[in-house]
């Protein structure tokens, strides 16, 4: 009996030891081993992600929780419309009170636009449809919710002088022409069509005069045509929308109007079709001239144009220089 009572004593304390050692194993060195396996892994992974976001590295502002500011956004849209009411594209300024940024995205109306699987392009889509379906799909297509928006008008429709002339006048904006265009010569007149002798006729101004490249005051003239009718044609000048989206950044930077809500007032005088009745209620008042830091997006032109300006968007504001 002495001796099988040993035997038990020394085997319960073999079970024991066994048990222990076991669970030291299974506790300590395995779960080792496993993360030695899961951290190569993800260090792999990790080389993966930073090559792909190498090509859009907008995300990587965000890793750093502690770069993240807390504030309020607002985003203003100008839709510019030319001498024949037809758009010369829309411009987007979002604004960041918290990163105390101003961040505006000119979009000529030549962009390209998916819509119900067809693709056209913004000018068509405002033909059809009108602001009010553009305002939604701007936020589809940017992440901008618009909150206020309003028209840039090349003409008058009101006789109250809310168009592009009397507004840079009221800037003191000239347009410097970089590429040279053909304009309809208002003084033409088809000679197989008159009753003009032959000689005559060789005398008749040509059909197209040529516009020089230079400065030009919307408010002037030339060779007898007013400035703003051939300048803001989007048909004969390709760079019309670019007179819109000078005017409006000069607008923003103009230091006389920060903080001025008089004069602002008087500059959304000239615009029309306001999304507010009354400027000092509006978030424009309280966010488009503040001394904020400026930014400009370029729009490519290129496909996937509308990541760029969402993923431009979101760099620029917590980013500008």
């Amino acid at each position: 009996m002495s001796g099988l009572r040993n035997f038990i004593v020394v085997f319960l304390l073999a079970l024991l030891g066994f048990g222990i050692l076991g669970h030291f194993v299974a506790t300590s060195i395995v779960p080792s081993m496993m993360e030695g396996d899961d951290g190569s892994e993800s260090e792999t992974s990790e080389v993966v992600s930073n090559d792909a976001g190498s090509e859009d590295s907008s995300d990587d502002i965000s890793v750093d929780d502690s770069a993240v500011i807390e504030g309020n956004t607002f985003n203003f849209a100008f839709f510019c419309t030319d001498i024949n009411d037809k758009l010369a594209g829309i411009y987007i300024i979002h604004t960041h009170d918290g990163y105390e940024t101003c961040v505006t995205v000119p979009i000529p109306a030549t962009a390209f636009v998916e819509n119900n699987g067809a693709y056209t392009t913004l000018d068509k889509l405002f033909a059809d449809y009108g602001k009010d379906f553009m305002i939604t799909k701007l936020y589809y297509l940017t992440g901008c919710k618009i909150d206020e928006h309003a028209t840039l008008s090349a003409v008058d429709v009101d006789g109250k002088g809310r168009n592009v002339t009397e507004l840079s006048t009221y800037l003191k904006y000239t347009y410097k022409i970089t590429e040279e265009f053909e304009y309809p010569n208002p003084d033409f007149v088809d000679g197989d069509n008159g009753n003009e002798s032959e000689d005559a006729s060789e005398e008749l101004a040509g059909e197209f005069i040529k516009i020089e490249t230079g400065s030009y005051a919307l408010n002037g003239k030339t060779d007898g045509i007013l400035n703003e009718q051939m300048l803001l044609d989007t048909e004969y000048n390709p760079n019309a929308f670019d007179i819109f989206s000078e005017l409006i950044t000069k607008m923003l930077n103009d230091s006389a109007l920060a903080g001025n809500k008089t004069k602002q007032a008087t500059v959304f005088n000239f615009i029309a079709d306001k999304s507010f009745r009354n400027y000092d209620g509006s978030g424009a008042s309280a966010y488009m001239f503040n001394d904020f830091r400026k930014a400009s997006f370029a729009y490519s032109g290129t496909g996937g144009a509308w990541d760029e300006i969402r993923e431009a968007v979101k760099t620029l504001e917590r980013k500008v220089q």
